[in-house]
């Protein structure tokens, strides 16, 4: 199918195509009309017709809500500019949607098994690991960080979007056991560990923490102290040249940490400033009563429409940013989506998808890059379709 094809194994390619016009300026990140943007306004577009009319309204509901928020928010400001921007952020926050509610019903329907989208994710992430793997081992991507170091994005252009995604789909096929099914699964898997490592975001040095931490909890009690012995004696004797080792693999994350006036400001990157000066600027008197309740849209958002605002940036907080754009409604929204596989996975004593599912939300939370990415997102809908279609045994599978 088209559809699905496009969404898994083209995209990859598009995504590459992409970031390697932006990340060479040849096209700007913000231009409208990229691969990318054709590519997904393609796929949305098919999505549209595999939704099911008895869910249809979710997504209605959102348009109209959302829409509506954005035009009423234009009056304010008056900028057709930023009216275009609102609207295409409005593109990002229904597309998933879409995505989710069309492979939802492609799966109940039985077109396709959940084995068959497992596949999918799987493959899908791997296509997007070789385009980490091949450009790092030839020096001939992008850095993951402007400022250079350790990291590689390849030729994509958000090293974020893309280590958020890969470390889902990470764990994911550990939990799983994709990597058992074959040779080629397992090679695929090791391409998958070797990009999320390349990439080198504090996301993904959360991944592979706990990707190791589950590794080492399931080695018998025995080697598992024989292990912490030599690590402890290996410490010891060599933690200089470890600390320059690790300072040389994420030195530019070394450097913000060692420069960062305390803890919360390095693990925000500073966006708890942001976030503070945002509040100060945030009105609610008079005409700007109801922003709390409905927001006022993402060009405006916490900005005073007095001072003729210009430009728009985000302070990549997801769930501050949908305050400020979609108000106490927008976070209702936001807080189901992500609390609901959380309470789901917990009843169920689903450990590892629990563990996933929380690194996702708190880097929602903390760092932003989620539900306004079209590439993490993507981990997201994989959650919700496994917590409808997955197979949930009490098996040290489901419980290591």
């Amino acid at each position: 199918m088209i559809f699905v094809y496009g969404l898994f194994y083209i995209a990859p390619f598009i995504d590459a195509l992409t970031g390697y016009l932006v990340l060479s300026d040849i096209t700007s990140e913000s231009s409208i009309g990229s691969p990318s943007q054709l590519l997904r306004g393609c796929l949305f577009l098919m999505s549209i017709s595999f939704i099911r009319r008895s869910e249809a309204n979710v997504f209605y509901f959102l348009l109209i809500y959302l829409v509506s928020v954005e035009i009423l928010s234009f009056f304010l400001y008056l900028n057709f500019r930023g009216l275009i921007i609102s609207l295409v952020t409005v593109y990002k926050l229904i597309y998933p949607v879409c995505i989710y509610l069309a492979l939802k019903n492609l799966l109940s329907k039985q077109i396709y098994l959940f084995i068959d989208i497992k596949t999918f994710f799987f493959n899908s992430a791997f296509l997007y690991s070789i385009g980490i793997v091949i450009p790092f081992i030839f020096n001939i991507g992008f850095p993951t960080y402007e400022a250079g170091g350790f990291g590689t994005k390849g030729f994509f252009a958000s090293g974020n979007g893309l280590g958020m995604f890969l470390g889902v789909i990470l764990l994911f096929a550990y939990q799983q056991r994709i990597y058992t099914l074959s040779r080629k699964d397992l090679l695929k898997f090791c391409c998958i560990l070797l990009a999320v490592f390349f990439v080198a975001t504090k996301a993904t040095a959360i991944f592979l923490l706990i990707f190791l931490g589950l590794l080492f909890l399931r080695l018998a009690s025995w080697l598992r102290m024989l292990l912490i012995s030599m690590l402890l004696i290996y410490v010891y004797i060599s933690y200089n040249e470890i600390v320059g080792a690790l300072k040389i693999m994420f030195d530019v994350i070394a450097y913000r940490y060692e420069t960062s006036p305390d803890f919360l400001t390095f693990i925000l990157s500073g966006r708890n400033v942001m976030i503070h000066q945002a509040f100060e600027e945030y009105s609610i008197e008079g005409l700007y009563a109801l922003r709390p309740l409905i927001g006022s849209g993402a060009f405006l958002s916490f900005r005073d429409p007095s001072n003729n605002p210009q430009l728009f940036d985000m302070l990549e907080s997801d769930l501050i940013d949908v305050f400020f754009m979609f108000g106490f409604i927008g976070v209702a929204i936001y807080c189901y989506i992500f609390f609901k596989p959380a309470v789901f996975f917990f009843r169920k004593k689903l450990w590892i998808p629990l563990l996933l599912f929380s690194t996702v939300l708190f880097h929602s939370i903390l760092a932003g890059h989620v539900i306004f990415n079209g590439m993490s997102i993507l981990g997201v809908i994989l959650m919700y379709l496994y917590m409808s279609f997955g197979t949930f045994k009490r098996t040290r599978q489901n419980l290591s």
